[in-house]
Protein backbone atom coordinates (compact mmCIF):
# COMPACT_ATOMS: atom_id res chain seq x y z
CA UNK A 1 0.00 0.00 0.00
CA UNK A 2 1.24 3.47 -0.89
CA UNK A 3 0.37 6.15 1.67
CA UNK A 4 0.82 9.89 1.22
CA UNK A 5 1.06 11.33 4.75
CA UNK A 6 0.52 15.07 5.32
CA UNK A 7 1.27 16.85 8.62
CA UNK A 8 1.65 20.55 9.36
CA UNK A 9 3.08 20.44 12.88
CA UNK A 10 6.17 18.44 13.75
CA UNK A 11 8.83 19.96 16.03
CA UNK A 12 11.75 21.70 14.38
CA UNK A 13 14.97 19.65 14.80
CA UNK A 14 16.85 22.65 16.22
CA UNK A 15 14.17 23.30 18.88
CA UNK A 16 12.67 19.94 19.71
CA UNK A 17 11.10 21.21 22.95
CA UNK A 18 9.12 24.02 21.34
CA UNK A 19 6.39 22.00 19.68
CA UNK A 20 5.63 18.85 21.61
CA UNK A 21 1.98 18.30 22.47
CA UNK A 22 -0.41 15.38 22.23
CA UNK A 23 -1.26 15.97 18.58
CA UNK A 24 2.41 16.25 17.62
CA UNK A 25 3.36 13.10 19.55
CA UNK A 26 0.58 11.12 17.90
CA UNK A 27 1.61 12.29 14.43
CA UNK A 28 5.29 11.53 14.96
CA UNK A 29 4.63 8.08 16.41
CA UNK A 30 2.05 7.19 13.78
CA UNK A 31 4.49 8.09 11.03
CA UNK A 32 7.24 6.15 12.79
CA UNK A 33 5.12 3.00 13.14
CA UNK A 34 3.77 3.13 9.59
CA UNK A 35 7.35 3.41 8.33
CA UNK A 36 8.23 0.13 10.06
CA UNK A 37 5.51 -1.83 8.26
CA UNK A 38 7.11 -3.57 5.30
CA UNK A 39 3.76 -3.84 3.52
CA UNK A 40 3.49 -0.03 3.44
CA UNK A 41 5.39 2.47 1.34
CA UNK A 42 4.89 5.81 3.04
CA UNK A 43 5.71 9.19 1.54
CA UNK A 44 5.63 11.91 4.17
CA UNK A 45 5.18 15.62 3.55
CA UNK A 46 5.79 17.12 6.97
CA UNK A 47 6.19 20.73 8.08
CA UNK A 48 8.55 21.33 10.98
CA UNK A 49 7.72 24.43 12.96
CA UNK A 50 7.27 25.87 16.46
CA UNK A 51 4.28 27.22 18.37
CA UNK A 52 5.56 30.77 17.89
CA UNK A 53 5.26 30.60 14.11
CA UNK A 54 2.69 27.89 13.58
CA UNK A 55 -0.21 30.00 12.24
CA UNK A 56 1.84 31.83 9.61
CA UNK A 57 3.83 28.78 8.52
CA UNK A 58 0.76 26.53 8.44
CA UNK A 59 -1.05 28.96 6.16
CA UNK A 60 1.90 28.84 3.76
CA UNK A 61 2.11 25.06 4.04
CA UNK A 62 -1.57 24.60 3.18
CA UNK A 63 -1.28 26.89 0.15
CA UNK A 64 1.81 25.03 -1.02
CA UNK A 65 0.02 21.69 -0.65
CA UNK A 66 -2.96 22.94 -2.65
CA UNK A 67 -0.70 23.39 -5.67
CA UNK A 68 1.39 20.23 -5.22
CA UNK A 69 -0.62 17.45 -3.61
CA UNK A 70 -2.27 16.18 -6.80
CA UNK A 71 1.16 15.87 -8.38
CA UNK A 72 2.38 13.91 -5.33
CA UNK A 73 -0.63 11.57 -5.42
CA UNK A 74 0.25 10.69 -9.00
CA UNK A 75 4.02 10.62 -8.44
CA UNK A 76 3.81 8.15 -5.55
CA UNK A 77 0.80 6.29 -6.96
CA UNK A 78 -0.90 6.86 -3.61
CA UNK A 79 -3.59 4.41 -2.59
CA UNK A 80 -4.68 6.66 0.28
CA UNK A 81 -3.96 10.13 1.65
CA UNK A 82 -3.67 10.41 5.45
CA UNK A 83 -3.89 13.83 7.11
CA UNK A 84 -2.49 14.12 10.64
CA UNK A 85 -5.23 16.51 11.79
CA UNK A 86 -8.32 18.40 10.69
CA UNK A 87 -6.11 21.35 9.77
CA UNK A 88 -4.42 19.50 6.92
CA UNK A 89 -7.64 17.54 6.38
CA UNK A 90 -9.10 20.81 5.08
CA UNK A 91 -7.24 20.09 1.83
CA UNK A 92 -9.84 17.42 1.06
CA UNK A 93 -12.41 20.13 0.27
CA UNK A 94 -10.40 21.31 -2.74
CA UNK A 95 -9.07 17.87 -3.69
CA UNK A 96 -12.22 15.78 -3.87
CA UNK A 97 -13.37 16.97 -7.29
CA UNK A 98 -9.97 16.10 -8.81
CA UNK A 99 -9.23 12.68 -7.31
CA UNK A 100 -11.02 9.54 -6.19
CA UNK A 101 -8.17 8.43 -3.92
CA UNK A 102 -9.54 7.81 -0.38
CA UNK A 103 -8.69 10.49 2.16
CA UNK A 104 -8.52 9.96 5.93
CA UNK A 105 -7.91 12.47 8.68
CA UNK A 106 -7.22 12.23 12.40
CA UNK A 107 -9.16 14.51 14.75
CA UNK A 108 -7.72 15.38 18.15
CA UNK A 109 -10.12 17.85 19.76
CA UNK A 110 -8.96 21.44 19.46
CA UNK A 111 -8.54 21.00 15.70
CA UNK A 112 -12.31 20.37 15.58
CA UNK A 113 -13.59 22.98 18.05
CA UNK A 114 -11.26 25.92 17.29
CA UNK A 115 -13.43 29.03 17.66
CA UNK A 116 -12.58 30.86 14.46
CA UNK A 117 -15.64 31.66 12.34
CA UNK A 118 -14.15 30.86 8.95
CA UNK A 119 -12.64 27.62 10.29
CA UNK A 120 -15.96 26.48 11.79
CA UNK A 121 -17.59 27.28 8.43
CA UNK A 122 -15.00 24.99 6.80
CA UNK A 123 -15.26 22.04 9.23
CA UNK A 124 -18.61 20.65 7.95
CA UNK A 125 -17.27 20.89 4.39
CA UNK A 126 -14.26 18.80 5.40
CA UNK A 127 -16.60 16.17 6.82
CA UNK A 128 -18.54 16.15 3.56
CA UNK A 129 -15.50 15.50 1.37
CA UNK A 130 -13.33 13.30 3.61
CA UNK A 131 -13.83 9.51 3.54
CA UNK A 132 -13.05 8.66 7.17
CA UNK A 133 -12.37 10.61 10.36
CA UNK A 134 -10.37 8.82 13.06
CA UNK A 135 -11.05 10.49 16.42
CA UNK A 136 -8.77 9.95 19.41
CA UNK A 137 -11.67 9.87 21.88
CA UNK A 138 -15.43 9.57 22.03
CA UNK A 139 -15.65 13.21 23.13
CA UNK A 140 -13.80 14.29 19.99
CA UNK A 141 -15.98 12.07 17.82
CA UNK A 142 -19.11 13.63 19.32
CA UNK A 143 -17.86 17.12 18.50
CA UNK A 144 -17.36 15.92 14.90
CA UNK A 145 -20.88 14.49 14.76
CA UNK A 146 -22.25 17.75 16.17
CA UNK A 147 -20.69 19.53 13.19
CA UNK A 148 -22.16 17.30 10.53
CA UNK A 149 -19.92 14.23 10.27
CA UNK A 150 -21.89 11.15 9.22
CA UNK A 151 -21.63 8.32 11.80
CA UNK A 152 -20.59 5.84 9.08
CA UNK A 153 -17.54 7.98 8.33
CA UNK A 154 -16.47 8.06 11.97
CA UNK A 155 -14.29 5.73 14.03
CA UNK A 156 -12.62 6.10 17.44
CA UNK A 157 -9.08 4.79 17.96
CA UNK A 158 -7.84 5.91 21.40
CA UNK A 159 -4.23 7.03 21.74
CA UNK A 160 -1.59 4.79 23.21
CA UNK A 161 1.94 5.36 24.46
CA UNK A 162 5.21 3.49 24.70
CA UNK A 163 6.11 1.87 28.00
CA UNK A 164 9.31 3.23 29.55
CA UNK A 165 12.15 0.97 30.65
CA UNK A 166 11.95 1.07 34.44
CA UNK A 167 14.79 -0.22 36.61
CA UNK A 168 13.16 -1.66 39.77
CA UNK A 169 16.29 -0.87 41.78
CA UNK A 170 15.81 2.87 41.18
CA UNK A 171 13.32 4.16 43.75
CA UNK A 172 11.18 7.27 43.72
CA UNK A 173 13.40 8.63 46.50
CA UNK A 174 16.49 8.19 44.32
CA UNK A 175 14.75 9.96 41.46
CA UNK A 176 13.76 12.87 43.71
CA UNK A 177 17.35 13.35 44.85
CA UNK A 178 18.58 13.37 41.25
CA UNK A 179 15.80 15.76 40.22
CA UNK A 180 16.79 18.15 43.03
CA UNK A 181 20.31 18.30 41.60
CA UNK A 182 19.22 18.71 38.00
CA UNK A 183 16.52 21.32 38.62
CA UNK A 184 18.35 23.02 41.49
CA UNK A 185 15.35 22.79 43.81
CA UNK A 186 14.59 21.37 47.25
CA UNK A 187 12.10 18.52 47.53
CA UNK A 188 13.21 16.79 50.73
CA UNK A 189 10.65 14.31 52.03
CA UNK A 190 7.68 16.05 50.40
CA UNK A 191 5.25 14.20 48.17
CA UNK A 192 5.64 15.24 44.53
CA UNK A 193 2.54 16.21 42.56
CA UNK A 194 3.39 16.44 38.86
CA UNK A 195 1.58 18.24 36.04
CA UNK A 196 2.87 18.04 32.46
CA UNK A 197 1.42 20.07 29.59
CA UNK A 198 1.37 23.37 27.78
CA UNK A 199 0.74 26.36 30.02
CA UNK A 200 -2.62 27.37 28.56
CA UNK A 201 -5.94 28.14 30.27
CA UNK A 202 -7.65 24.79 29.67
CA UNK A 203 -4.88 22.92 31.49
CA UNK A 204 -6.15 24.45 34.75
CA UNK A 205 -2.85 25.26 36.51
CA UNK A 206 -4.25 28.48 37.99
CA UNK A 207 -7.33 26.80 39.44
CA UNK A 208 -5.22 24.01 40.92
CA UNK A 209 -2.91 26.47 42.65
CA UNK A 210 -5.65 28.71 44.04
CA UNK A 211 -8.46 26.23 44.79
CA UNK A 212 -7.06 22.70 45.09
CA UNK A 213 -3.53 22.90 46.46
CA UNK A 214 -4.55 24.78 49.65
CA UNK A 215 -6.92 21.90 50.53
CA UNK A 216 -4.21 19.21 50.38
CA UNK A 217 -3.17 18.32 53.92
CA UNK A 218 0.13 16.57 53.18
CA UNK A 219 3.18 18.76 52.63
CA UNK A 220 3.67 18.63 48.85
CA UNK A 221 6.03 19.73 46.12
CA UNK A 222 3.99 20.74 43.05
CA UNK A 223 6.11 20.38 39.91
CA UNK A 224 4.81 22.08 36.73
CA UNK A 225 6.46 20.98 33.48
CA UNK A 226 5.79 22.81 30.22
CA UNK A 227 5.76 26.22 28.57
CA UNK A 228 3.06 28.42 27.12
CA UNK A 229 1.35 31.79 27.08
CA UNK A 230 -0.02 31.42 30.64
CA UNK A 231 3.49 31.19 32.13
CA UNK A 232 3.45 34.82 33.30
CA UNK A 233 0.08 34.50 35.03
CA UNK A 234 1.13 31.29 36.76
CA UNK A 235 4.39 32.83 37.96
CA UNK A 236 2.39 35.72 39.42
CA UNK A 237 0.09 33.30 41.28
CA UNK A 238 3.09 31.43 42.65
CA UNK A 239 4.65 34.68 43.90
CA UNK A 240 1.42 35.44 45.79
CA UNK A 241 1.02 31.91 47.18
CA UNK A 242 1.55 31.73 50.94
CA UNK A 243 0.64 28.11 51.68
CA UNK A 244 2.90 25.42 53.11
CA UNK A 245 3.38 23.66 49.78
CA UNK A 246 6.25 24.29 47.38
CA UNK A 247 5.47 25.13 43.75
CA UNK A 248 8.18 24.82 41.11
CA UNK A 249 7.90 25.78 37.44
CA UNK A 250 10.42 23.73 35.49
CA UNK A 251 9.53 25.03 32.03
CA UNK A 252 10.16 22.86 28.98
CA UNK A 253 12.28 19.80 29.74
CA UNK A 254 14.29 17.39 27.65
CA UNK A 255 13.03 13.81 27.32
CA UNK A 256 15.65 12.76 29.88
CA UNK A 257 14.48 15.26 32.50
CA UNK A 258 10.82 14.58 31.72
CA UNK A 259 11.50 10.89 32.35
CA UNK A 260 13.16 11.79 35.66
CA UNK A 261 10.16 13.96 36.59
CA UNK A 262 7.76 11.08 36.05
CA UNK A 263 10.00 8.77 38.10
CA UNK A 264 9.97 11.31 40.94
CA UNK A 265 6.21 11.79 41.07
CA UNK A 266 3.95 10.37 43.77
CA UNK A 267 0.78 11.63 42.08
CA UNK A 268 0.06 12.99 38.60
CA UNK A 269 -2.54 15.76 38.29
CA UNK A 270 -4.35 16.97 35.18
CA UNK A 271 -6.62 19.72 36.57
CA UNK A 272 -8.22 20.88 33.32
CA UNK A 273 -11.00 23.44 33.12
CA UNK A 274 -13.50 23.89 30.30
CA UNK A 275 -12.64 26.66 27.84
CA UNK A 276 -15.05 27.33 24.95
CA UNK A 277 -13.51 26.31 21.64
CA UNK A 278 -10.49 24.62 23.25
CA UNK A 279 -11.43 20.98 23.79
CA UNK A 280 -9.12 18.55 25.59
CA UNK A 281 -9.52 15.75 23.09
CA UNK A 282 -7.65 13.07 25.03
CA UNK A 283 -4.86 13.90 27.47
CA UNK A 284 -2.01 11.61 26.42
CA UNK A 285 0.09 12.65 29.44
CA UNK A 286 -2.30 10.59 31.58
CA UNK A 287 -1.19 7.48 29.70
CA UNK A 288 2.44 8.48 30.12
CA UNK A 289 1.94 8.86 33.87
CA UNK A 290 0.15 5.50 34.07
CA UNK A 291 2.97 3.85 32.14
CA UNK A 292 5.27 4.81 35.03
CA UNK A 293 2.79 3.39 37.54
CA UNK A 294 1.83 6.80 38.93
CA UNK A 295 -1.68 7.28 40.38
CA UNK A 296 -3.45 10.02 38.43
CA UNK A 297 -6.09 12.56 39.37
CA UNK A 298 -7.87 14.45 36.61
CA UNK A 299 -10.87 16.64 35.94
CA UNK A 300 -13.78 14.59 34.60
CA UNK A 301 -14.42 16.54 31.42
CA UNK A 302 -14.20 16.12 27.65
CA UNK A 303 -11.72 13.59 26.26
CA UNK A 304 -10.14 12.99 29.65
Amino acid sequence: MNILYISHAHPAPHDILDNIGGMQRVSEKLLEQLSKDESISIHADVQQTSWNHIVLKTTGFIVQELFSILFKIKKYNADIVVFSSMVTGSLSVALRRFTSVPMVTLSHGHDVTLEVDIYQWLVPKIFKHIDTVISVSEATRQECLNRGLLPEKSVVIPNGCELPEINPSHTTTDAKKELEKRLKCTIGDKKVILTVGRLIKRKGHARFITEVLPKIEHNCFYLIVGGGNEAGNIKELISQYDGEHTIHMAGKLSEELLDLSYRSADVFAMPNVSVPGDLEGFGIVLLEANSYGIPTVATKIEGI
